[in-house]
């Protein structure tokens, strides 16, 4: 069974490499080549969502190095204030988680110490919104791989507040991402 999964596996890297090969000379490095018709454009700085992912320092101390145990880390979107604009929650290992606010003009608001979801003293992975109590809002899970995770209740008009011990989840563990779901379908 080994060697039918290697030669499977050894067929589909050739076929890719084959068939992703480009026979057309690429231009010399330099000015990016200018797309005609549709494309994309780098408009994160302009539009408010500057978020920087931290890395944790290796062994020897020296951060912004990806070590073999690193991973990545989240993000998450809801309209977490209600105003029917989705929102983005980024994660992070060093440093601050950042919350940005859709103001609904293609512009975001970093809110992240506003609503107090920053979390800089743990590494979080994982972030999901769901509405846990069946109130109409988007409630959020946080999952830390040290320092515990954090369960936010959404009391609306964009406040969170901090619900992890009364709802029993202050566990400290190796946590990476939660999912919810209504596993009896009563709403």
């Amino acid at each position: 069974m080994g060697l039918v999964v290697a030669v499977t596996l050894l067929v589909v890297v050739a076929a890719a490499v084959w068939f992703g090969r480009d026979d057309k000379e690429l231009p010399p490095d330099g000015e990016p080549t200018p797309v005609a018709g549709p494309g994309f454009r780098d408009v994160a700085r302009e539009s408010g969502l500057d978020f920087h992912m931290g890395f944790l320092p290796d062994e020897s101390g020296t951060t912004f190095k990806i070590n073999l145990y690193d991973h990545g880390c989240g993000v998450s979107i809801a309209d977490y204030d209600g105003d029917g604009h989705e929102d983005v929650f980024f994660l992070n290992q060093l440093g601050s988680n950042g919350l940005f606010r859709n103001r609904g003009d293609g512009t975001f608001e970093d809110v992240t110490e506003k609503v107090g979801v920053g979390l800089a003293d743990r590494i979080c992975v994982g972030g999901t919104f769901a509405d846990v109590d069946n109130d109409g809002d988007q409630d959020l899970f946080v999952a830390s791989t040290r320092g515990g995770n954090v369960f936010y209740e959404n009391q609306g008009g964009g406040v969170l507040k901090d619900v992890t011990k009364k709802a029993g989840l202050e566990h400290i563990g190796h946590s990476q991402t939660a999912i919810f779901f209504d596993y009896d379908n009563d709403g």
